[in-house]
């Protein structure tokens, strides 16, 4: 896939192809996430906390209380989290924007998108708590690492960011 981008790259006419390669390779990134993240969710169970996915079948892999547009329920639970019923809720999109998240202090991100404005909204669901954590799960030497060193970390004071 990486191949596929260098070539594209380097031929305008293929800009659109281009940006469609470059969106499959963040989801295929985020999917490869999934097993690594579980262990992360069983640490936190205990924490109210989102994880931002990729798809549907990711949020539903990575957590029982999903908002999607495919689940009846999702509404239920976005009321039960913010209620404090539920701990843990994962969601694709829905949670981007236009929804209100009460006292969650940790989001992970299961998909690193590229779009400024996504990412800007899912971190300030975040940034709503007192002591709020941002868990950015990437891959190195990839286009995540680009935007998480790049377009996410310098907006933060660097003495509170962590790297593990």
């Amino acid at each position: 896939m990486d191949e596929d981008i260098k070539f594209l790259e380097s031929n305008s006419k293929f800009k659109s192809t281009l940006s469609l390669k470059k969106i499959k390779r963040l989801k295929l990134l985020s999917d490869f996430k999934t097993e690594k993240i579980k262990p992360i969710l069983f640490v936190l169970k205990n924490y109210r906390t989102i994880t931002f996915c990729n798809s549907i079948e990711q949020c539903e892999q990575l957590g029982e209380f999903c908002i999607h547009s495919q689940n009846e329920y999702r509404m239920e639970y976005l009321d039960d989290f913010n209620n404090k019923k539920i701990n843990h809720i994962t969601s694709c999109d829905m949670l981007s924007e236009g929804v209100n998240i009460t006292d969650c202090n940790i989001g992970i991100f299961a998909r690193i998108n590229a779009s400024e404005t996504q990412i800007y909204q899912r971190i300030g669901r975040i940034l709503r708590h007192k002591h709020p954590v941002i868990i950015l799960p990437y891959y190195m030497y990839t286009r995540e690492e680009e935007i998480v060193k790049g377009e996410i970390l310098p907006i933060f004071n660097p003495d509170k960011i962590f790297t593990i």
